[in-house]
């Protein structure tokens, strides 16, 4: 989320902003609650709170804020507008009547004039302060336990102030506009809690008919019913304590009957709340006699004091104030509760909210149309009904002017201070007044110059909006931002880079979209061709030519979005065009050819070998799941041919590559080489496979038992693949023999577990790789049984011209037939020689004139030779040190100095190496350095490989 969701560590201003939260921002509240436990819902109500978290710090805080400051808070604005609406009036109607006589205005006659205030102004005052804070009191904490947490906070609020501040005003004779307040303030505060479940409830039409049926129709209901049951239990308990109050208070004989309905009001909501909160009944009855008792209580002490008092007395009119809260504060959540709880459950929570209101407020208008008979008031009722019940879509219009000043504010700072570009934007309206429908103008002009000093805050700021009723902003701002960028670029380099910045999304609309998406592309393209060599930048300009020619011919309409797109793509394609002219000037012949280290996947100088991975891909379907060995000599494209083999093997394979060169190599223990074992494993499967993860293997895990403990990771891993195989292939195995020697590793441990997976467990293979058989090494062979070799050496003839004349598409280079002999003499076809020899005659040809750069003859191979000789000594070096010994070496030498495609016969090889020669022989055979020929006689393999000798 762009904004942080927090409550302010100042009460006063945290109790706004819970407020402010519940009329504008509602997505605040929810996610300040699931800060407090993730389950718990935004209309919760206290016993929802799981019993571990029912001291929750932010649940506490909310309950003080709730119960104390915000009863509180409604007093001292009661308080304070009463004092306004009446000193102020006063104050000029004396200033005008007499101009200069606060001047002489002494202390003794300014008391004079204190006291020629309105009259009753400070009784009334009193009422009202106290009747508004023991309504929101009372009102919050029964809400909080039954209806819900954020109706609370909105009802008794908004009671509590307009009530409070109705009575106080002198205006208690006209009780009916304390009810329409009453039902506009719950109106209000239900419309608030039905938020949520529209946003996760998405209701057609005729379901909201239905709710609005039901909700009425429940409300209507339950209105009668629980009026029924209220009258019935006050005319039962009027009889018990009517004569209790004729026989101490004669006096007020005559209003018994008024004050016994306000006792059995008080024994109804104990019977309710009991029920509800305990469930049984025992407790209803005791809750019952506790809330009876206690208003019994309340009513005698008033009764005893109070009758005595005068009308307007200041006592009097506080326990007044008190006594009416509390009775009508927990009347009206009573009456509102039990048509809410019944149709929330059988319908939604707007048919709750209805029928809470229609139980409650309805229930109050029929009691006054019975006594009055006037129907105007229910038509009040209905009136304020549907103007709070409708906030959301009148208070945005209210607030529409304001936060366009206030947003034009936080603009022209930005504007001032750059560097508060985030902060100034976090408070613009469009971030806390979620209800706001109309467009806020210039939200897009704000958010293109954030994004030029903060990208990343920018688009968190546009995720945010983009599901919200602002969203038309995020694509305002997408297209300026965007457009600004691109007219910027004014060189080639600018716009290979200008992809980087541009923010580009799917739900850009019309052509608009198309032209962004169409550049954005473009810049891409470019960006790629620049990292090539000329010809294949040639390529790709020419492609990009005919996109932005394309895009220039659709953007011809009047629009202003149309024309700015059209001027860019005019300087594109001007730049374009440019740089393509002098491309095509230096000719410059691209050198695809990689030398020396293994190719990756994809990459376009790799030639298949189709014969070799049929036969692997055979193998590897057998049922009795051989072992592989993927045998060539050095530089034949074992590791190429790995890297590229994971896309050629069948869908139910999953192949992991370990190179044995890393750290595998050097493992001083069995624990060094099963955690690198297995580390490059999971970061194989992490390149290849990014939905596959593989379980994690620890060296804790490993430090008991290596061994046992990486086979125990091999059944996870069985779990994890499910039906497929898994392949795994060990490049360059041979490095484990140096290990073996040394004694760091036990061959008996390490081959004997690959062993019993082979044998063990039908969905791992094993492809080994390297330039020895398993029988040349003693420790393997005891342990490699019935191992099939798929053997690596020469390409094909086919194979060979394709490296030689298309190694990548559109190559210019041709070479004429005796070059391309040539070059299949020298090299036998051998891919790292061929690889080597063709990389060097392009740079050759690229120093010729023009006229004959692209065809390739003899002497430009032969001209190549010392130079592939020079650069390539590594190759040749591990022929050397690698392959053979000094005998050889010696038989090698003097094989070479006979000449190109001298044939040597045996007796002189013999000649050369009296002892061991037989040895020697075989091991030049078996490294495919030289071949037998004509039955006696024997010759040089590769003809690159002699004359370095």
């Amino acid at each position: 989320m762009f904004t942080k969701v927090y409550l302010h560590n100042n009460s006063l201003i945290a109790s706004v902003q819970l407020l402010a939260w519940l009329l504008f921002h509602p997505s605040a509240w929810r996610d300040y609650i699931s800060q407090i436990h993730p389950s718990l819902q935004p209309n919760f109500v206290l016993s929802d709170v799981p019993i571990n978290y029912k001291h929750d710090p932010k649940l506490r805080r909310l309950r003080y804020l709730a119960y104390i400051v915000l009863p509180l808070l409604v007093g001292v604005l009661i308080g304070l507008l009463l004092s306004m609406i009446h000193l102020i009036p006063w104050f000029f109607a004396q200033l005008l009547s007499e101009p200069d006589s606060l001047k002489t205005i002494s202390d003794n006659e300014l008391v004079k004039v204190v006291y020629q205030l309105p009259e009753n102004f400070v009784s009334n005052l009193v009422l009202g302060v106290s009747y508004g804070m023991v309504l929101c009191l009372i009102s919050s904490v029964f809400s909080t336990l039954i209806i819900s947490f954020p109706f609370a906070l909105m009802a008794s609020v908004l009671g509590g102030f307009s009530v409070g501040l109705f009575l106080g005003s002198g205006l208690s004779e006209q009780n009916a506009w304390a009810i329409i307040l009453g039902i506009f303030t719950l109106s209000i505060a239900g419309s608030v809690i039905t938020h949520w479940h529209q946003e996760s409830h998405h209701r057609t039409f005729s379901w909201q008919m239905g709710s609005f049926v039901i909700g009425t129709g429940l409300g209507i209901v339950s209105a009668i019913v629980v009026g029924i049951i209220m009258l019935a239990i006050t005319l039962l308990i009027g009889a018990s304590v009517g004569w209790i109050i004729a026989s101490f208070f004669p006096e007020m004989e005559e209003d018994f009957e008024s004050y016994a309905q306000i006792i059995g009001m008080a024994v109804t909501i104990g019977l309710f709340l009991g029920g509800y909160l305990k469930k049984n009944w025992r407790d209803a009855l005791k809750w019952g006699l506790l809330f009876g008792s206690l208003i019994t209580l309340l009513m005698a002490l008033i009764l005893g004091i109070v009758s005595q008092m005068e009308e307007h007395t200041l006592i009097k009119r506080l326990l007044s104030g008190i006594t009416g809260g509390t009775v009508n504060a927990a009347a009206f959540s009573i009456l509102f509760a039990v048509p809410y709880l019944l149709a929330q459950r059988f319908a939604s929570i707007r048919a709750g909210v209805i029928a809470g209101i229609f139980g409650s407020g309805g229930l109050y208008l029929g009691v006054m149309l019975m006594a009055e008979g006037s129907i105007y008031w229910v038509l009040w009722g209905l009136l304020f009904f549907v103007l709070g019940f409708s906030q959301k879509s009148w208070l945005p219009i209210l607030s529409y002017p304001i936060e366009s000043a206030w947003n034009l504010w936080l603009y022209r700072a930005q504007k001032r201070h750059p560097e508060r570009s985030v902060e100034l934007l976090s408070q613009h309206s469009a971030f806390w007044n979620e209800h706001q429908r109309l467009p806020l103008r210039g939200l897009e002009s704000l958010l293109v110059s954030v994004h030029k000093h903060n990208q990343s805050a920018a688009q968190d700021a546009m995720m945010q909006l983009s599901n919200g009723l602002q969203s038309w902003a995020v694509q305002a701002t997408q297209i300026e931002a965007n457009m600004q960028r691109l007219e910027a670029c004014q060189t080639i380099e600018n716009i290979a880079e200008v992809h980087e910045e541009l923010i580009v999304s799917d739900q850009l609309e019309s052509d608009v979209g198309k032209w962004l998406q169409g550049l954005f592309q473009i810049s891409q393209k470019l960006n790629q061709a620049l990292k090539q060599n000329s010809y294949q930048q040639q390529i790709a300009f020419k492609e990009m030519l005919i996109g932005l020619e394309t895009i220039l011919k659709f953007a011809t309409q009047k629009s202003t979005e149309a024309q700015r797109f059209g001027v860019i793509a005019k300087t594109w394609l001007n730049l374009v065009k440019t740089y393509l002219k002098k491309l095509e000037e230096v000719q410059e012949i691209p050198n695809p050819y990689i030398v020396g280290i293994p190719l990756k996947e994809g990459q376009d100088v790799f030639i298949p070998r189709p014969k070799v991975n049929k036969r692997i891909e055979r193998l590897l379907l057998d049922r009795s799941s051989p072992p592989l060995l993927l045998y060539g000599q050095r530089r034949t494209g074992k590791t190429s041919l790995l890297n590229n083999l994971v896309k050629r093997l069948p869908d139910n394979f999953i192949m992991l590559f370990v190179d044995f060169q890393g750290p595998l190599s050097s493992a001083q223990n069995h624990l060094s080489f099963f955690y690198n074992l297995g580390r490059a494993m999971s970061k194989s499967a992490q390149k290849q496979y990014p939905d596959l993860t593989l379980p994690p293997l620890s060296e804790d895990t490993l430090r008991s038992d290596p061994a046992t403990r990486f086979d125990e990771w091999l059944d996870e891993i069985e779990e994890a693949i499910g039906d497929k195989i898994l392949l795994l292939a060990l490049d360059e195995f041979i490095t484990l023999d140096h290990a073996f020697h040394e004694g760091r590793l036990q061959v008996a441990t390490l081959l004997g577990l690959f062993r019993n997976i082979i044998q063990h467990r039908p969905k791992f293979r094993f492809l080994f790789s390297g330039a020895h058989t398993f029988e040349e090494l003693q420790h393997w062979a005891n342990y490699m049984i019935n191992v099939q070799i798929a053997h690596l050496n020469y390409l094909s003839e086919a194979e060979a011209h394709q490296l030689i004349e298309q190694p990548i598409k559109h190559f210019p280079l041709r070479y004429t037939p005796e070059a391309l002999q040539r070059v299949k003499t020298l090299t036998r076809c051998q891919p790292a020689l061929l690889q080597s020899l063709c990389g060097e005659i392009v740079p050759i040809k690229d120093e010729q004139a023009v006229y004959k750069r692209l065809t390739v003859d003899v002497a430009d191979v032969d001209a190549a030779i010392p130079l592939v000789l020079e650069h390539s000594k590594l190759l040749f070096a591990e022929i050397r040190e690698e392959q053979i010994d000094q005998n050889g070496e010696a038989i090698l030498r003097f094989i070479a100095s006979h000449g190109e495609g001298a044939i040597i016969s045996r007796e002189k090889l013999a000649a050369q190496l009296p002892t061991e020669f037989e040895p020697t022989l075989a091991l030049l055979l078996r490294r495919e350095l030289i071949e037998p020929v004509d039955n006696d006689g024997y010759r040089f393999q590769v003809e690159l490989v002699r004359r370095w000798f």
